[in-house]
């Protein structure tokens, strides 16, 4: 994260030759396109991100879940988090990163706890959230409670 001899102060670059070369947007959109066969952008990953953090900020809410208030301010408090990692206001998280079934799920009292205790349970070099938290949010996302990884609390 020095800053380069020549060029920019941009971060994400490569040296062509001996010219430095910036990374745009869209060259990062069209590498993802490239090694995935689909059509995936950055925005996919920073929305899944975004909605595996509000699954895990919700489930660890505890007993505030019983009550209609009590969801409102976890659910708050929630965006506001997810927010603060992604870099943007609780307003545009909340509309353009985290999926909202996270939220109607929460208010219907469920949750992922059971997974949360393998959180950190993942190879080194791997985001601590892979493996079983993410499989219950796709669990919790889809309305398919096929294992015990998503539980009723309310």
């Amino acid at each position: 994260m020095k800053k380069r001899r020549s060029g920019g102060p941009e971060l994400l670059a490569y040296k062509n030759g001996t010219r430095w070369t910036d990374v745009k947007s869209a060259d990062i959109n069209a590498y993802l396109r490239e090694i995935s066969g689909e059509d995936f952008t950055a925005k996919d990953f920073r929305t899944w991100s975004a909605t595996v953090l509000a699954a895990v900020g919700l489930a660890v809410s505890g007993g505030v879940a019983k009550s209609k208030t009590g969801r409102k301010r976890a659910i708050s408090m929630t965006i506001k988090e997810v927010s603060h990692y992604l870099g943007n206001t609780p307003a545009v998280c909340r509309a353009s990163y985290i999926d909202p079934r996270v939220f109607d799920r929460y208010n219907s009292g469920w949750v992922i706890t059971n997974v949360l205790t393998e959180l950190g349970d993942v190879d080194y070099g791997e985001p601590a959230f892979q493996g079983a938290v993410e499989a219950a949010v796709i669990e919790l996302i889809d309305d398919h409670v096929a294992s015990d990884a998503v539980e009723k609390i309310a």
